[in-house]
C-alpha cells in the first residue's frame, strides 16, 4: 500500500509540475505582450531626428545594426516559440488547430499526384491542397530529408506549426520511411488525425495496387468506419509493404494460379488491414530483412491455406506451412528436398503438385530420341513452346525437373495445366501432362487438346496428347 501511495504521489507531483510549466509559459507570454504593445522608446525618436540633421559615425551605425539584429532574433525566437506551442497542442489532440480535410472529403479528392518513396513512385494524394508544380518540387530527389516533410504537409494539408520542431524528428532521408513516421505521429494525435491519415493512406494503397499491375487479382477492402488507431497503423504498414515490395509482376500469375488450383475462391482477393497484423508480417526489422518476394508473399500467404502460410520462427527461420510445414532457406530457394530458382517457382510448383491430376505420363529410355529431346527441353532457355511461365528445380542429387505451364496464369483462365519433365538418375527421362480439371478420358481432355496445340511438333513425346481430339480444345 505504501509503495502504491508513493507512486500516486510521484504522479501527482509530476502533474503539478506540468501545470506549473504551462502557467509559467502563460505569464511569460502576457509579459511579452505588454512589452510589444508599448510605443517605440523616445530614444529611437531622438536618434531619427538627429540622423536627419547629420549622419552617424561608422561605429555608431554598427551599434544600431546590432540593435536591429537583436530585435530580429528576438522576434524569430518568439515566433518559433509560438509555432512550437501550437505544434505541441496539435500533437496533444487539439482538433480546432488541425486544419486537415475530413475523411469524406479526402476520399473524393483523387486528382492530385505526388511522388512517394525512394523508387520515385507516384500515388494519388487525396488531401493535397497545393498546386501540381508545388507537389513535384516538394518531392524532388529521394534522399532529401525535407521531401518527406513537404510531401506530408501537402498530403494531409498540415498547418505550418507542425513542421517547426515537431515533425523533423520523424523525417528520415528515405521518403517512404519519413512519410510512414509522420503518418504514425499524426494518427496518434486525435480522432481527426487518425481519420485523415486513414483516408489518405487508403487512397495511396489503392493507387499502389493499380501502379503495380495488381488490379484484377488484388484489391484493398476498407472497413466501414474511420479512425480506429490500430486499423490505421496496420493500413500504414500495408502501404509500406506495397511500396517496398519490389517488382510485383510475378505476383499476378501466382495469384491467378492460386485461383486456378482452387486455393482462393475468386479474384480479386480482398486485402484488409488484418493482412498486416504484426504477428503475421513481423516487425519492420523482420520486413526489411526479407527479400522483396517474401515481403509480397506474406501479404496473402494466409489466404492460400495453412500449408502455404509463411511464418518466421523465434530463431529467425522461415517456415512454410503450419503444423506439418517445412523450413525454407534462400538463396537459392529450397524446402530441404528440392532447390528452386525463385520463391514464386516453389509456391506454384507446390500448388500444382497438390491441385492437379495426372492426365498422361510416359517414360523414355536413355538411348531413345524422345529421351534426348526431353533432356534438351529441360535445359532450353525460356520460352518453351511459347510459354514463359516455367518453374525449374533440382533434387538433392542434382537431377533437374521442369514445369511448363500451359494455362492458369491469367485471371480469366478456367483451369490450370502443365507439362512436367524429369531426368532420372539412370539417364532416362519422364514427361507428363497434369491438369486441375478432372477428366477420365485423356484423349478427350481439354488439357490434352491444349497441350497438343501448344507442343506442336513435340506432341509425339506424350502419345495420349498426340492422339487428343481438338474438338474440346481450350484455346489460350
Amino acid at each position: 500500500m505504501t509503495a502504491t501511495g508513493g507512486d500516486n504521489s510521484c504522479g501527482s507531483n509530476a502533474h503539478m509540475d506540468h501545470l506549473t510549466l504551462l502557467d509559467n509559459i502563460r505569464h511569460t507570454l502576457v509579459r511579452l505582450k505588454q512589452v510589444h504593445s508599448q510605443e517605440p522608446p523616445d530614444a529611437l525618436n531622438f536618434l531619427s531626428t538627429k540622423a536627419q540633421e547629420s549622419p552617424m559615425s561608422a561605429s555608431r551605425v554598427e551599434m544600431a545594426n546590432r540593435v536591429l539584429r537583436d530585435l530580429s532574433s528576438s522576434m524569430e525566437t518568439y515566433n518559433a516559440a509560438i509555432s512550437r506551442l501550437k505544434g505541441l497542442a496539435l500533437l496533444e489532440g487539439n482538433t480546432k488547430l488541425f486544419k486537415l480535410r475530413p475523411p469524406e472529403e479526402a476520399t473524393t479528392s483523387r486528382g492530385k499526384e505526388a511522388k512517394v518513396g525512394a523508387t520515385s513512385s507516384r500515388v494519388h494524394a487525396p488531401a493535397a491542397s497545393c498546386s501540381s508544380s508545388s507537389s513535384s518540387s516538394s518531392a524532388a530527389a529521394a534522399g532529401d530529408a525535407s521531401d518527406a516533410g513537404s510531401f506530408a504537409q501537402e498530403l494531409y494539408g498540415l498547418p505550418v506549426e507542425l513542421l517547426h520542431d515537431v515533425l523533423p524528428k520523424y523525417i528520415r532521408p528515405d521518403e517512404t520511411i519519413g512519410l510512414v513516421k509522420i503518418s504514425f505521429a499524426i494518427a496518434r494525435t486525435s480522432h481527426a488525425g487518425s481519420g485523415t491519415v486513414e483516408a489518405a493512406m487508403a487512397s495511396a494503397v489503392t493507387s499502389l495496387i493499380e501502379r503495380n499491375g495488381l488490379r484484377g487479382v488484388l484489391e484493398y477492402q476498407p472497413s466501414g468506419q474511420w479512425g480506429g488507431c490500430r486499423r490505421v497503423f496496420r493500413l500504414i504498414r500495408l502501404f509500406f509493404i506495397l511500396e517496398r515490395g519490389g517488382n510485383w509482376a510475378d505476383s499476378v500469375p501466382l495469384l491467378s494460379f492460386a485461383h486456378s488450383y482452387k486455393r482462393i475462391r475468386q479474384l480479386p482477393i480482398q486485402l484488409s488491414t488484418g493482412a498486416v497484423r504484426r504477428g503475421t508480417v513481423g516487425s519492420k526489422a523482420v520486413l526489411d530483412s526479407r527479400p522483396a518476394s517474401l515481403r509480397q508473399y506474406i501479404l496473402f500467404s494466409h489466404l492460400l491455406g495453412q500449408d502455404m502460410m509463411l511464418t518466421r520462427t523465434a530463431d529467425g527461420r522461415e517456415w512454410l506451412g503450419l503444423n506439418t510445414g517445412t523450413v525454407i532457406s534462400y538463396p537459392p530457394w529450397t524446402d530441404g528436398t528440392l532447390v528452386y530458382r525463385t520463391l514464386r517457382g516453389m509456391i506454384i510448383a507446390r500448388m500444382a503438385e497438390q491441385g492437379s491430376r495426372c492426365v498422361a505420363h510416359v517414360e523414355h529410355r536413355r538411348s531413345s530420341a524422345a529421351c534426348a529431346r526431353i533432356a534438351a527441353l529441360i535445359t532450353e532457355p525460356a520460352p518453351v513452346w511459347g510459354r514463359q511461365n516455367i518453374v525449374d528445380c533440382t533434387s538433392r542429387l542434382g537431377l533437374p525437373s521442369r514445369y511448363v505451364f500451359l494455362c492458369g496464369h491469367r485471371p480469366s483462365d478456367l483451369f490450370a495445366a502443365h507439362i512436367k519433365m524429369v531426368k532420372y538418375g539412370d539417364g532416362s527421362t519422364g514427361i507428363s501432362l497434369w491438369s486441375s480439371r478432372d477428366c477420365e478420358d485423356a484423349k478427350n481432355n481439354p488439357a490434352a487438346a491444349l497441350a497438343r496445340h501448344v507442343m506442336r511438333s513435340d506432341a509425339w513425346l506424350i502419345p495420349a496428347v498426340n492422339e487428343a481430339t481438338s474438338a474440346d480444345m481450350y484455346e489460350q
